[in-house]
């Protein structure tokens, strides 16, 4: 499971505020008592695999790139062991709607540093390159976050015999992709 959308997300275009650059200011006590207790039950109970960081920032670091709520509270915290990935196109928002970084290497670099292991969008496909090429990420970066990613893929058998693996032999693509 998915435990989504981290963290103190609430807002869909409010009277011209885009979820895209809102920050959200919200004090320790508030992200205690009322947005950390959801998330922490399901890493704790749930067992949650992943958690999906959100669009919006928090006290002014976006929630993708922030090094508190993703790692400190988290996984330090919390004991979360799982990876984090980003709401499609949260990482692109680091830079071009909350102009948190200069460049799109050091919002790759954040954003890995930040705890985001998988950027559902394109930028780290489309930047990843760049900034380890230029010395802003480097293979402790890389390897943490494909760490935590590969993880949980043979958690689920990804690598096992195809035999073995109920998904591949069960549910084919006929079946899944139907009409109906």
């Amino acid at each position: 499971a998915t435990c989504k959308h981290f963290c103190a997300y609430d807002i869909e275009n409010f009277n011209g505020t885009s979820r895209h650059s809102f920050n959200a200011v919200v004090s320790d006590q508030d992200l205690v008592e009322t947005y950390f207790p959801t998330f922490k039950s399901c890493v704790q109970e749930g067992h949650g695999a992943s958690i999906m960081c959100s669009y919006n920032a928090v006290n002014g670091v976006p929630s993708c790139a922030n090094d508190f709520i993703n790692n400190k509270i988290t996984r330090d915290e919390w004991g979360f062991d799982g990876y984090i990935v980003s709401d499609c196109g949260a990482v692109s928002n680091i830079l071009n709607a909350h102009h948190y970084t200069k460049t799109a290497e050091d919002t790759v670099k954040i954003a890995l540093r930040g705890g985001c292991d998988l950027d559902c969008g394109g930028f780290y496909q489309q930047n990843a390159q760049s900034a380890y090429s230029k010395g802003t990420i480097n293979n402790t970066d890389l390897n943490l976050a494909m760490t935590r990613l590969f993880r949980y893929r043979m958690r689920l058998g990804m690598f096992d015999p195809p035999s073995s693996q109920p998904y591949v032999t069960q549910y084919t693509a006929d079946i899944v992709n139907t009409p109906a």
